[in-house]
């Protein structure tokens, strides 16, 4: 049986290994908001879209928006 998976957005529960090494990069080396300067800006929109799409993937749905 595998373990639960806790859907409260509240709870401070742990994160997966494989996010925590996708975020660390960000969080260490590229970091920039949306709507930062087009350099940085650029950069965190390809990462957040690649992320939705990637994490889609994972649960076997497709991630239609921009």
């Amino acid at each position: 049986m595998s373990d639960p998976v806790h859907l409260d957005c509240n709870a401070a529960t742990s994160i997966d290994l494989w996010v925590d090494g996708e975020m660390s990069l960000y969080l260490r080396l590229h970091y920039g908001n949306l709507p930062s300067d087009p350099v940085y800006g650029r950069a965190a929109k390809t990462a957040v879209h690649q992320a939705r799409v990637e994490g889609a993937a994972r649960i076997h749905v497709r991630w239609l928006s921009n």
